[in-house]
């Protein structure tokens, strides 16, 4: 589904990609040899080479993807377990705010908070379907 007519979000995240590439056409342009973003990347390989840690950094990174951040295991929130998920999510962010728990580790408990939501969800509706399905059966039957 594409971002509605007008969205300008996607070009706000890419300001920095689009003058990167004008500054390597124009370094292009002056040189005359096309060769600006190979030479950066031979500069970057030559870095990680001699072992600089933000070069070989940089390269993994833009290779496999930055690896996923570890969130530490904070054990409950007090009243975790007590209330809506609405109350408990709430909770959460109460807990982000206060500074007891990490933006990160919010974002963790809300996530699966919310799968909690689906399973809960799917659960009903399978409930609600069998009972739908065992009354017309015996509507059938009589």
């Amino acid at each position: 589904m594409a971002a509605p007519e007008g969205n300008r979000n996607a070009a706000k995240s890419r300001l920095f990609e689009q003058a990167l590439v004008r500054a390597i056409k124009q370094r292009d342009i002056k040189a005359g040899d096309g060769e600006t973003l190979r030479k950066a990347v031979e500069a970057l390989i030559d870095k990680a080479a001699e072992g600089d840690m933000a070069a070989i950094r940089e390269l993994r990174d833009t290779l496999d993807g930055k690896p996923r951040q570890q969130t530490e295991i904070i054990g409950p929130i007090p009243g975790q377990n007590a209330g809506t998920l609405a109350e408990r999510g709430e909770r959460i962010i109460v807990a982000m705010g206060e500074g007891s728990i990490t933006p990160d580790q919010a974002v963790s408990l809300l996530q699966a908070l919310a799968a909690q939501a689906r399973v809960i969800e799917t659960t009903d509706l399978e409930n609600r379907i069998s009972a739908l399905e065992a009354k017309h059966a015996a509507q059938e039957t009589s």
